[in-house]
């Protein structure tokens, strides 16, 4: 099964579709901060909501503007899917969540309508907001988290549960970042995916995410190798991106690449570019999204395969093939 992006867009504070990620990733247009997550006013004047649930909103509808997703979304609500990776479920849902229940009423916040309402407030919002019907989720799990939704949707939708889903990550910074002395980036970036078709130039596979026991670099190149006998015939894979990370060699995984029988270029995207708690993943999908769509790179050689592969300090690993036609 082969799946493919209906639309893919972002937001970041000095950049947002439809320019081009790849140029704002380049010229660091993720840095900084918001001054207002929703300056259109997209949402209403008066919703109670995070942060996060008023950047990732505003950014996904964007989508709606694609003709298939908004005619799925009128015509067929029960059968799209939400599914957001959010790392900032804290105090403030909860803050926002009471307003909008003395505000609005219980029935605004019913875990009849929004299941899991106080944890999935990202994911919730945006169904409610928009009339998507299908199941709805926010996964809070760490740097893979986005990985593990496009998991979950994929899996809807070959299961019949749902036609198309909505696959988003969102970042805010917040006073619980500085408390915890960690980096933090405000960036949304959402997509909407469904079975992918003939006429189709780019689609993907399902994502693969695991524990790597032994080295990572050998684990990814074993990975690799078993993705591309499956949906590729075994055929060579044009490049790796990955994140820099220090627990990951790009000499060592060149050679666990080569000992596979594999000639992958290996592009490592510095930290200091694409550092956040767990977007990367869909921000990577997107510039590969761009890349595979044009055919070409910036010396004008055919590109048919991307890798994406990210990974933490846990040892979790996630990959995501993408194949140009």
């Amino acid at each position: 099964m082969s799946y493919s992006f209906d639309s893919l867009v972002f937001k970041a504070p000095h950049s947002e579709s439809p320019a081009s990620l790849s140029e704002a990733v380049k010229s660091s247009a993720l840095k900084g901060a918001f001054d207002n997550y929703d300056k259109q006013k997209t949402l209403g004047k008066s919703r109670h909501l995070s942060a996060a649930t008023r950047l990732m909103s505003s950014t996904a509808l964007k989508l709606i503007a694609h003709e298939n997703v908004e005619r799925m979304v009128v015509t067929r609500p029960h059968r799209v899917g939400v599914y957001i990776a959010c790392e900032n479920i804290n105090l403030e849902d909860d803050f926002e969540f009471d307003l909008c229940a003395k505000n609005y009423g219980p029935d605004y916040v019913s875990p009849l309508k929004a299941p899991n309402t106080l944890a999935n407030a990202v994911g919730s919002h945006f169904a409610r907001f928009v009339g998507i019907k299908g199941p709805n989720c926010t996964v809070s799990s760490g740097k893979l988290g986005v990985f593990q939704a496009l998991d979950m949707a994929t899996m809807h939708i070959d299961s019949g549960a749902v036609e198309s889903a909505i696959v988003g990550a969102v970042e805010v910074t917040s006073p619980y970042h500085a408390k915890l002395a960690v980096a933090s980036r405000e960036v949304a970036v959402a997509s909407a995916i469904r079975k992918s078709q003939d006429e189709d130039t780019v689609v993907f596979y399902p994502p693969a995410t695991w524990t790597a026991n032994e080295d990572i670099t050998q684990s990814v190149a074993v990975k690799l190798s078993q993705l591309s006998a499956r949906y590729l015939e075994g055929a060579d894979i044009d490049e790796i991106w990955i994140v820099r990370r220090p627990w990951v060699s790009k000499d060592k995984l060149v050679s666990a690449l080569s000992d596979c029988g594999f000639t992958t270029h290996v592009l490592v995207f510095s930290e200091s570019h694409l550092d956040g708690e767990c977007a990367n993943g869909l921000l990577l999908t997107a510039m590969a999204q761009e890349t595979l769509a044009s055919g070409t790179d910036e010396l004008d050689v055919a590109r048919r395969t991307v890798a994406i592969v990210d990974t933490d300090a846990s040892g979790q690993v996630s990959m995501l093939l993408m194949e140009g036609r």
